[in-house]
């Protein structure tokens, strides 16, 4: 259900054991057919793919395989989307939403500030919360009341060390988390 976007990088995370080299392949086609992102890596369990594609989906899936046994492989839980971006407004328009949403923050990874976007499907007290890798409270953005749309938040984390941080939604009764990667 993520958007990942054209000129950003996203990061690829998998566990395994006893596999030495993975082969990390994406669908646009929600599984009907693979194209390789990288034919052989260690299997560290961390991939930073700069996303330079031409071609947009909204049916992508990641599949990573031991490059020994092509049997031993997994894919992504879900579809996420590719898609270009040049901002909230130009993405979404001034449309409302349908459903609540939190749209994977620009650009990520980021140095040293990054923007969180959301969308409202109707008038919804919000507060967006930053933590660390540990789960440590970072920040807290929370306003009242905000009217149903697209909006957006603008996270600066000059003061904070490089890592993974996930910033949380809340919105009602909806609660949406997200990751993000500090990279000085």
């Amino acid at each position: 259900g993520e958007y990942w976007f054209m000129n950003t990088t996203q990061d690829i995370i998998w566990s395994s054991v006893n596999v030495e080299n993975v082969k990390i392949e994406l669908s646009l086609t929600d599984g009907m057919s693979w194209e390789t992102i990288v034919d052989s890596i260690p299997s560290t369990g961390l991939y930073s793919w700069l996303i330079n594609l031409s071609m947009l989906s909204f049916d992508c899936l990641i599949k990573i395989s031991d490059i020994t046994d092509e049997n031993v492989f997994d894919v992504s839980d879900d579809v996420f989307t590719l898609d270009n971006f040049a901002s909230v407004k130009d993405y979404f328009g001034n449309g409302i939403p349908t459903e609540f949403n939190l749209i994977q923050n620009f650009p990520n990874p980021f140095n040293p500030s990054t923007t969180i976007y959301y969308g409202l499907p109707e008038e919804s007290s919000v507060k967006i919360t930053i933590y660390d890798v540990l789960g440590n409270e970072v920040m807290v953005y929370s306003e009242d009341n905000q009217e149903a749309g697209y909006h957006s938040v603008e996270f600066d984390a000059t003061v904070l060390p490089s890592g993974i941080y996930f910033y949380q939604l809340q919105a009602g009764s909806f609660v949406e988390i997200k990751k993000m990667v500090l990279l000085r």
